[in-house]
């Protein structure tokens, strides 16, 4: 599976990441595999609503359909903003929602012609957290929109996600009051595998 870690001090995080999906591209379907590493800042305002950014760089790699030795490789930068809410149930259960939008911006390596590759991305995750002791656990789903184009003197391909739907599974394990290390996994036909080092404020 696509591992990812991230590191997280008073709403400072560190990360990077890696998945994999199939997109919709010029009539055909080619697996993208993504990399991408960065910074990310959240505040929390007064209504427990978290408010975050983060930016950094990506590596793309867009697979041939029939061969997947031959792949297409990017390189570029990304910005995102998001909101997140947990709303208490009671003292055991809680749900959580977020929705992000993210932009990507970048170019093809080692081709004598330039080629651009741009994308925006919607998702929103809402789950149910269960929390049994120092342990969290918390299936949820994963919803994505994603729409983009590369282009090559002025000739544009169109892209989108195949699939837009995943189910996952994130746990917690708490270390102390405000820190704890994070699991998160999703499945299907879009798979990650996240490894967090959480601390709140």
């Amino acid at each position: 599976l696509p591992l990812s870690a991230s590191a997280y001090w008073t709403g400072i995080a560190a990360f990077v990441g890696e998945s994999q999906s199939d997109w919709r591209y010029a009539g055909g379907i080619r697996q993208a595999r993504l990399n991408q590493y960065g910074l990310q800042v959240e505040e929390k305002t007064a209504l427990d609503l978290r408010v975050g950014a983060s930016a950094g760089q990506f590596s793309l790699r867009l697979l041939e359909q029939n061969d997947v030795n031959l792949a297409d490789k990017f390189y570029g930068q990304f910005i995102s903003f998001y909101l997140r809410l947990p709303v208490r149930i009671n003292h055991l259960l809680s749900l959580h929602g977020k929705l992000n939008y993210q932009f990507n911006l970048g170019k093809k390596t080692l081709d004598t012609l330039e080629t651009e590759v741009s994308w925006n991305e919607i998702s929103f995750d809402l789950g149910l957290n269960i929390q049994l002791g120092a342990l969290a656990i918390r299936p949820l789903m994963n919803f994505r929109s994603l729409n983009g184009d590369t282009s090559e003197q002025s000739v544009a391909r169109v892209f989108s996600l195949d699939k837009q739907r995943s189910s996952g599974l994130q746990l917690d394990y708490l270390l102390e009051p405000a820190a704890y290390v994070r699991l998160t996994g999703t499945f299907e036909d879009n798979p990650s595998l996240q490894i967090s080092f959480v601390r709140e404020y």
